[in-house]
């Protein structure tokens, strides 16, 4: 990372970053927990309707009362919350239960953030 700074309307370019840096660990921290990704996940399923207290054994297709599109739109905004791609992943169509989306929410971070990180380090 430079240490050259760009002033623009009374921030730094370089303050962004030092923003940006130190809220990934806060993320990470809360990614790295199943009990707290699925505490998103029932945040995210709640807009619009009555809260659900989820199991990590839930079966998406037969134990969530969610259509199809409320199901899409519920990812979409767990996918604004992680700044990751969850919808367009290829495994998204194997997820069985809740654990499984889980699962697939930490790695899909992990994937997107160390490549991430690695990049930046080059």
């Amino acid at each position: 990372m430079s240490t050259e700074s760009t002033t623009t309307e009374n921030n730094t370019i370089e303050d962004d970053a030092v923003e940006t840096v130190t809220a990934l660990p806060a993320v990470a921290d809360r990614v790295a927990d199943p009990e707290q990704v699925l505490a998103v996940i029932e945040d995210k399923l709640a807009v619009g309707r009555t809260r659900m207290d989820l199991r990590l054994t839930d079966s998406i297709k037969d134990d969530i009362d969610i259509d199809s599109l409320s199901l899409m739109e519920a990812l979409t905004r767990v996918e604004e919350e992680y700044g990751i791609e969850l919808i367009d992943h290829e495994e998204i169509y194997t997820v069985v239960t809740v654990g499984d989306l889980v699962v697939l929410i930490q790695r899909i971070y992990r994937i997107a953030h160390d490549s991430t990180a690695i990049r930046e380090a080059l």
